[in-house]
């Protein structure tokens, strides 16, 4: 799986060669969400809602001393008073698709031919007819890296940490963690685990 900086690499230019972009990804991401900004062209707006303000506010508070990758300086949430300068400027705009507010502002440029990139699990436009139906109606491309840490990186995090307990999750092959730690505890799907 390839790298957030891979992919922010990979953005830069199609970013630049699109002047209205929609980004749909999870508003938690924080590393996928610093990718898709530090990609952003200067001279182009990079908009999300007051939710996603939010987060990344505390994330740019709480880590302005260790990474300027978080620094998320370009960052503004949207407001009605900024649409002439989106649509002279550009845009990069966080969505979140199915979302009514994200689809009224997606549906002003829709003859505009803006370019959705589709940034989370595959699975889910099959899943969600909201997220398959945005991915039918505009120019859409998929750019996606999974995001998890390679099994390598987790043996070195539990090595350095040396955790009382490791308990696998969002994984298909929990097992593999009992060669990492003795101290690994396997859950079944919706079993309690009481510290």
């Amino acid at each position: 799986s390839e790298t957030e900086y891979a992919l922010s690499q990979k953005l830069r230019p199609i970013l630049k060669e699109n002047k209205y972009v929609f980004v749909a990804c999870s508003s938690t991401n924080i590393d996928r969400l610093a990718a898709f900004h530090s990609a952003v062209p200067s001279g182009k707006y990079c908009i999300c809602d007051r939710y996603q303000k939010e987060i990344v506010d505390v994330v740019k508070e709480k880590s302005q001393h260790y990474s300027e990758l978080y620094a998320f300086n370009k960052m503004l949430f949207y407001s009605k008073n900024l649409d002439h300068k989106l649509e002279d400027h550009g845009f990069v705009m966080f969505v979140r698709l199915g979302n009514p507010m994200f689809e009224r502002f997606m549906e002003k440029y829709k003859d505009k031919n803006p370019l959705l990139i589709y940034s989370m699990w595959h699975g889910y436009i099959d899943e969600q007819p909201k997220i398959k139906n945005a991915m039918d109606t505009y120019r859409s491309v998929e750019m996606h890296t999974s995001g998890h840490a390679d099994f390598e990186s987790i043996k070195m995090l539990i090595e350095a940490t040396h955790p009382k307990k490791v308990i696998p999750i969002h994984t298909e092959n929990a097992n593999a963690f009992i060669s990492l730690s003795n101290n690994t505890v396997i859950l079944k799907d919706g079993e309690q685990f009481t510290i």
